[in-house]
């Protein structure tokens, strides 16, 4: 129990290790126990930096080898002149002329050509200092480990050299040049340099780390070879990142089980999974923190609807307002605020030197062809008002709230599952050859379309509903009698002594009846062609479909309800809240749970042919659990995009339910420590990409606010039992206008007062321009006397 990713939510501050110090760590010389697993495995990751993991040619299963079953697929032979042009020539190549001769018109054996590949290969990694341990078999017998690592530092070098690689100053290459390495928020910002032949650099910069060496070699297996054809070639049937023990253990002690330095934990994410990843979990961890802020007023909001602290409901309502206002500047601040972080952390990990590091599909970027976005983007449209029409026909057909409100939840999840499947198809339809710019076209389709299913049904209940379920009869004392028998309670006045008559009433009644002419009835008839409102009859009389269900007396003398539309939205809010977090929990246990069991009843069926190893432990969670779109691994895609799902909702709906704050609270924190656990633990290790910030979610975070903002002043304007209540469209929509027009002015005020970089950044970038023109002042003019490198020349 308490190897269980719950366990750290029990017990956060406990001393205990996240591996159970019950068992021993290590029993033999190599065993070491995984908690995924609940048992050893042996350790093998010493030698291995980057695996590539190739097929077994001659493996046999069900009467026929792995050759044969390609072959069938791929057909026997390749050309020679296809199989040259697949290897990048910088020059002469005596290695590729003898294996694939020039101007040769033979085709080449299939088998031939992968065999011959895979030594070309080895030797051209081999020759640029990249070690290469093949013959490490999987239990299976069907595969070979190829285990890639950099041990020599001038190799490392050289790597980097080739590549115009940027690495960071250490702390004493600054004092040898009599300053210290700058400091923001009291971590180390060093400057960046690139790698040169010269030995002016020689133990100056900081380490190779793990993920720099994955970088290096995949930068040197695309300089050598087409390696996305290689892999369809079955030349390499996989490869990944490999992941170290000690990394994996340290991310779970720290991560996991300590009271935890959150400057160390973005550290250790990003030295495990590069800055792209490290970048989401600096968010969520940004967005954790603001709930924890927010939850504070949200408590007050809660407590002040108590009749103890506020005895009547105006007091109450515009407590509600006031959190409102809170939770409006709390999304503009949040997004503004995390951008400023993000760039500061982009900064300090030198990611703006690094922007050309990222491995392409191809080495050329095309224009997407005008037809594929239009049919994108058509395909999008028509999802839309699938879903519109789907929603409004539950709306129709369904009478009971309860019910409906359960239907658009499940309608909403059905409809965001099967645009999760599409999306995907669309995006493959654009033909991005950039990887990043695929990614980003995912980002905005998935996120546009996934925040209108998530937001439009809310809406929906919260501005329309009173327009689309409305009462019409000849006669409007039936109806009366019919609003009259839903209230369940009279607050201050005698329940029984209000009849459906009593001019309290009457007047609440004479209020939420529906205008035949004017610019009501315009606006209907143009809902009710696209299928949202019923078209007001002529000869009958309409009253709003929102039935009261709790009236209290106003300070004016008048009525003010609580209507079922009201309740509904509130049960919609939360249904469709909790459902997203029990699925996105669910989705990642379920993940959990098939790699576990799968790994194990491998680990049983194959018990008589060897050790189970760390990295075959990793290569099963390669086809398990990749860190990809649509895989039980998860990906970037899906794990911001619940995120941002939250932040939509709590930022827009927020006010309606001020205790969702602290619940989103509760459950991110827990999600967090569940995603770490499940991503370093039974994530196959992604790919170390770069990345800037979080890239076009912050198109997508614009979107959310500039939407929040609007849903926010019509709730307080529309749904919150303030005196706006009784005034009429007119006055309502200028208080509108201008609740909407001062958060935007704040959102420009907050983005003049907050300039794009802090004075104390500035001063950083201050002094590292400073030592850099120190630094090549004394490598152009040669070491000065009096200057000390190390404390031997000293």
């Amino acid at each position: 129990f308490q190897n269980f990713p719950f366990w750290p939510t029990v017990r956060v501050c406990g001393k205990m290790s996240s591996f159970d110090e019950k068992l021993p760590l290590v029993s033999g010389p190599q065993a070491v126990y995984l908690p995924a697993l609940w048992q050893k495995v042996t350790l093998d990751d010493a030698d291995a930096t980057y695996v590539l993991v190739v097929p077994e040619l001659g493996f046999s299963q069900g009467g026929q080898t792995f050759l044969d079953k390609f072959c069938e697929k791929r057909g026997k032979t390749i050309s020679n002149e296809l199989a040259r042009g697949l290897f990048e020539q910088n020059g002469p190549d005596s290695d590729l002329d003898s294996a694939f001769p020039p101007g040769s018109k033979e085709d080449i054996d299939l088998g031939d050509f992968i065999k011959k590949a895979r030594s070309l290969i080895q030797k051209k990694l081999r020759s640029a200092g990249i070690i290469c341990k093949d013959g490490n078999i999987s239990i299976d017998r069907d595969m070979d480990f190829w285990w890639l690592s950099v041990a020599d530092d001038k190799a490392k070098q050289a790597l980097a050299l080739k590549f115009a690689y940027w690495m960071p100053f250490k702390t004493e290459a600054y004092e040898s040049l009599g300053m210290q390495i700058p400091q923001l928020g009291d971590r180390p910002f060093p400057a960046f340099i690139t790698i040169d032949d010269d030995t002016h650099l020689e133990g100056k910069l900081d380490e190779f780390r793990d993920v720099d060496i994955s970088r290096l070699i995949m930068l040197q297996l695309h300089h050598i070879v087409n390696f996305e054809k290689m892999v369809e070639l079955q030349v390499v049937a996989k490869h990944f990142p490999a992941a170290k023990y000690k990394d994996v253990k340290a991310l779970n002690d720290e991560v996991l089980m300590h009271c935890p330095d959150k400057h160390k934990i973005y550290g250790l994410v990003r030295n495990y999974f590069g800055e792209k990843v490290a970048f989401f979990f600096r968010y969520l961890g940004f967005f954790i923190d603001s709930l924890f802020y927010l939850s504070f007023f949200a408590i007050m909001a809660t407590v002040a609807q108590s009749s103890r602290v506020c005895p009547n409901f105006e007091s109450q309502n515009w407590a509600k307002v006031a959190f409102g206002v809170v939770v409006a500047g709390w999304a503009t601040i949040c997004q503004r605020f995390f951008e400023f972080k993000a760039r500061e952390e982009s900064t300090r990990w030198g990611m703006h030197y690094n922007k050309a590091l990222e491995v392409l599909k191809a080495h050329h970027m095309e224009k997407i062809a005008l037809w594929r976005s239009a049919v994108s983007n058509l395909v999008m449209l028509l999802f839309l008002l699938a879903f519109i029409a789907t929603i409004t026909w539950i709306t129709f057909s369904i009478d009971d709230a309860t019910i409906r409100s359960y239907a658009t939840t499940g309608t909403t999840f059905a409809f965001s599952f099967i645009w999760g499947q599409l999306a995907m198809k669309l995006v493959e339809l654009e033909h991005h050859k950039q990887k990043s710019l695929k990614t980003e076209s995912l980002i905005l389709k998935l996120g546009f379309v996934k925040l209108f299913l998530f937001l439009f049904p809310l809406c929906r209940i919260a501005f329309l509903m009173k327009y689309s379920t409305l009462q019409c009869g000849p006669d409007a004392h039936e109806i009366w009698k019919e609003y009259r028998q839903n209230v369940e309670v009279f607050h201050g006045l005698e329940h029984k002594t209000i009849d459906y008559d009593h001019h309290l009433f009457k007047s609440w009644m004479d209020f939420n009846e529906l205008n035949r002419e004017g610019v009501t009835r315009h606006v209907l008839d143009i809902m009710s062609h696209f299928g949202l409102a019923r078209q007001l009859p002529r000869d009958e009389t309409c009253y709003m479909g929102c039935k009261p269900v709790r009236c209290d007396l106003a300070s004016n003398g008048e009525l003010s309800c609580l209507t079922t539309c009201y309740y509904e939205l509130r049960s919609s809010l939360a249904s469709l809240f909790v459902s997203h977090v029990v699925f996105t929990a669910m989705f990642m246990l379920i993940g959990i749970g098939m790699v576990v069991w799968n790994v194990r009843d491998e680990m049983k069926r194959k018990s008589g042919n060897g050790n189970y190893t760390f990295l075959q432990f990793q290569e099963k969670c390669r086809d398990a659990s990749p860190y990809r779109y649509l895989s039980w691994g998860g990906s970037y895609v899906e794990d911001f995009l619940e995120v941002i799902l939250a932040f939509a909702l709590i930022a827009s709906f927020g006010i309606i339910c001020p205790p969702l704050a602290c619940i989103a609270f509760l459950t991110h924190s827990i999600e967090n420590r569940l995603l770490l656990w499940r991503t370093s633990n039974i994530t196959c290790r992604p790919f170390p990409e770069v990345s800037q910030g979080i890239g076009a979610w912050n198109t997508i975070l614009e979107i959310v606010v500039s939407f929040a903002l609007l849903i926010n002043g019509g709730l307080v304007v529309l749904i919150m039992r303030t005196p706006m209540e009784r005034w009429g469209a007119r006055d309502k929509f200028c208080v509108f206008a201008v609740w909407t027009m001062t958060l935007m002015f704040f959102r420009v005020l907050l983005r003049a007062l907050l300039p794009e970089t802090s004075s104390d950044f500035l001063e950083v970038e201050k002094e590292n321009t400073l030592f850099l023109q120190k630094f090549r002042s004394w490598w152009r003019a040669g070491k000065p006397r009096n200057l000390a490198l190390n404390s031997e020349e000293s």
